[in-house]
């Protein structure tokens, strides 16, 4: 994956407050358990965001959140794949932030603005749609609402572009 196409897209996260239920602090997880992103993770410049690998202790990455830092904006990449949920000690954090990953499916999900993690999923299972430039420009065109659910995203798959 190119490392430019994956810092454009955490730095439109990032900036875009749509995207954000709320105006504070702003935390993004990036898992990767195949450890494929981890040269790109190290290669990235995110300005007035700290990026920080997920190997401490999890009371240990809470507490700089929440108490040294709570104002400071991060980009936490776990080289590990999603705890369970009754095993994440961080779930509070990623409920509250986002998540993001740089599959396909993800970055067409982050570039369209979507909030709704499910719609990621529908976006993965119609993959072979988003092949296709010119049928992702015309959906992007269209100005998606962040806020869509997933039959306002199957409507926009079939819709013909003006």
């Amino acid at each position: 994956m190119n490392t430019a196409r994956i810092q454009n897209t955490l730095e439109t996260l990032f900036q875009d407050s749509a995207r954000w239920l709320h105006s504070g602090r702003r935390v993004v997880f990036w898992y990767d358990p195949e450890q494929q992103f981890a040269s790109s993770f190290n290669e990235l410049q995110l300005e007035g965001v700290e990026k920080l690998q997920l190997a401490d202790t999890p009371f240990t990455v809470k507490y700089r959140l929440l108490t040294l830092q709570p104002n400071q904006a991060f980009l936490l990449y776990a080289p590990f794949p999603e705890p369970a949920p009754q095993e994440n000690w961080l779930l509070d954090i990623q409920k509250s932030g986002l998540t993001f990953s740089a599959d396909p499916a993800a970055l067409m999900y982050a570039d369209l603005g979507l909030r709704s993690r499910r719609l990621e999923i529908i976006i993965r299972e119609q993959i072979k749609f988003f092949k296709s430039r010119k049928r992702t420009e015309a959906l992007q065109a269209m100005g998606i609402s962040p806020d869509s659910d997933e039959r306002e995203l199957l409507l926009a798959l079939v819709a013909k572009p003006q």
